[in-house]
């Protein structure tokens, strides 16, 4: 979320931070499996869990693609 809000004063990114968010609560979970309290990762996510996760990933990625191109660079 950080890297979009540097951002804002550059590019429109407010309808990119919802997305931003539910990405960084994946971020230290998926790095260290033993940061719950108890129990283990496969209890704290379900397919719900992942397809939002996936869905903001693409979104935001689509974002980064199309601002590469404005800016003359191709992925």
């Amino acid at each position: 979320m950080e890297l979009l809000q540097a951002l804002s004063d550059r590019y429109r990114v407010s309808h990119m931070l919802s997305c931003a968010r539910e990405l960084d609560r994946h971020f230290i979970p998926a790095r260290y499996p033993n940061v719950y309290e108890s129990g283990y990762p496969s209890q704290y996510y379900d397919e719900a869990a992942s397809e939002r996760a996936i869905e903001c990933c693409e979104a935001i990625m689509s974002w980064v693609v199309e601002k590469l191109r404005e800016l003359g660079l191709e992925s």
